[in-house]
Order: structure tokens, then sequence, then C-alpha cells
């Protein structure tokens, strides 16, 4: 899919889309979505909607769910496929980076190590 030419906002091309409502796709924070467009149709894309893939918020409005995160297997997934030789996992909120650098040591035989380190915790 091409989408065409791309303009920031604050470039002319893009100030002048925006300002004279040319068509035009614009991506916007979801916390700004009602100060911008308010004559257009909107799709807001949000990792916070769990009650379907898609629905219908508005008159001309839509929300998408749609998440930068990965599952577990996902996770381990893009690992293998990074070729890495050493990952770091996020343990700082909890204890889920210590078991996510252990399956990945298990299942892929890489090194990983969990930080910040928990208490008795040793690196591999």
């Amino acid at each position: 899919m091409k989408l065409g030419c791309l303009s920031l906002s604050t470039d002319k091309d893009g100030h002048e889309l925006l300002n004279e409502n040319l068509p035009c796709v614009a991506f916007y924070h979801m916390n700004s979505r009602q100060h911008v467009g308010l004559d257009n149709s909107r799709i807001c894309v949000s990792g916070w909607e769990f009650n379907t893939p898609c629905r219908q918020i508005g008159d001309r409005e839509y929300l998408v769910a749609l998440s930068d995160h990965s599952d577990f297997n996902g996770i381990i997934e893009y690992v293998k496929r990074s070729h890495a030789k050493q990952v770091i996992t996020d343990n700082y909120r909890g204890s889920y980076g210590t078991i996510l650098a252990k399956e990945i040591r298990k299942r892929l035989g890489i090194s990983a190590v969990a930080m910040p380190r928990s208490k008795g915790q040793t690196t591999f």
C-alpha cells in the first residue's frame, strides 16, 4: 500500500493540509482527539480497547484496537528472529522479567538476564 508523501503538521505543507481541511490522514495522540478533525471522520487507535477490534463511538468516529505490545510467544519469536547474543529483560515492575529471561535461556539457549536484579538472582 502506498500512502504518498509524509508531512509534519509543523511543515508548510502539513499546516496547509490541516488548516484548509484538505483530504489527508493525520495522526494524533488519543488524548487530543476532541481537538482535531471535528468536521471529518476520525479513527482513533488505542491499546486500551478491549471490547471489539473496531467500534463506532460517535457520528463519524471509530475506535480501533491496536497495541504495540506483544504477548509472551510473540516476544520469544522476536528474540529468536533477532539472533541476539544476549538479552536484558525489564524486571522493574515485578518478577516477569526474571521469568522471561529464564525462558529465553531455556528455549533459545541465549544468554539472558533480568534487570534490575532481584535479590539472590545470578547472572547467566
